[in-house]
């Protein structure tokens, strides 16, 4: 039986002899993977561009809330 990850190289062992590859996804996966790893390892991710903020409003009114609940206690 011939699947579709035979086809596109989305396993990591070697094929079976009649398997005939016409990509190497799995290869693009575990770069992908092992970069986005490495990114988050360092800090460089998410960016501040790639985040996002409260409003200053919001933020404020979620202190004021965290403050009443740790006067509570």
């Amino acid at each position: 039986m011939l699947v579709i990850h035979d086809l596109i190289g989305m396993t990591f062992s070697s094929p079976a002899k009649f398997v005939r590859r016409y990509a190497d996804v799995g290869n693009a996966i575990s770069e992908a993977v092992t970069g986005f790893k490495q990114d988050v390892v360092a800090g460089n991710y998410p960016s501040d561009a790639e985040s996002y903020h409260l409003s200053k409003e919001t933020a404020a009114a979620l202190e004021d809330v965290m403050a009443r609940k740790r006067a509570i206690r």
